[in-house]
């Protein structure tokens, strides 16, 4: 073997074994950022970009979310809506369309991208390629890159101030990218367990997927 070749061969070794090691790195920072916590309060805007970048929707509300499994989504008027989990079932109530739709909880894991912050961490590095980032004002971002092509989410990144999660940004097939920016957060707060309990309002429609 030449000695351009022997030299090609060890620097492509060297640059793998860097991208390992970083990858390495990078998981075990996401795992202990979202193993920080085991409960997260928060309010949100979200917004949603069609994949020319143009707007699409602007939504505001709160959020409650307790590991393992359990969730309460809420959306402000005029878009009011809400998400519930209880770790068995996810309620979806449309307010406008008087309608809930009941999905299983174990069906929407790769589905649903709050689900992400609510996994086992150390096993996001089975759906995807993680690396990390140093963002503005000394956040940390670290971004999730789909290792199938074919996931429902084929980007995710993560924005964490010291502790606190602060934003989620969700690209998918079609390259619609949904922005959350989270305030007034608190961690590990007191949570009511009925707060997962969904009640079905009286009157609505109710459809089981």
């Amino acid at each position: 073997m030449s000695m351009i070749k022997r030299f090609f061969l060890k620097t492509v070794i060297m640059v793998w074994a860097l991208l390992a090691t970083s990858a390495v790195a990078a998981n075990a920072g996401l795992q202990q950022k979202l193993s920080s916590f085991d409960a997260y309060q928060a309010t949100f805007i979200q917004q949603t970009f069609d994949s020319q970048g143009q707007s699409v929707q602007s939504i505001s509300g709160h959020i409650t979310l307790q590991k393992p499994d359990r969730f309460f989504w809420q959306s402000d008027e005029p878009y009011a809506q809400q998400l519930v989990s209880n770790g068995q079932l996810i309620w979806h109530y449309d307010a406008d369309l008087e309608q809930v739709v009941v999905q299983e909880y174990a069906e929407q894991l790769d589905k649903a991208p709050m689900l992400l912050v609510l996994r086992d961490a150390s096993r996001l590095a089975d759906s995807y390629r993680v690396t990390q980032q140093e963002a503005a004002q000394g956040r940390v971002r670290f971004v999730l890159q789909a290792i199938d092509s074919q996931s429902p989410l084929s980007r995710v990144e993560l924005v964490f101030a010291g502790e606190q999660l602060v934003e989620l940004l969700f690209v998918d097939q079609l390259q619609q990218k949904t922005l959350v920016q989270f305030a007034n957060i608190v961690m590990n707060p007191v949570i009511d367990a009925a707060l997962f309990d969904f009640q079905l309002p009286d009157g609505a429609d109710v459809l089981y997927e």
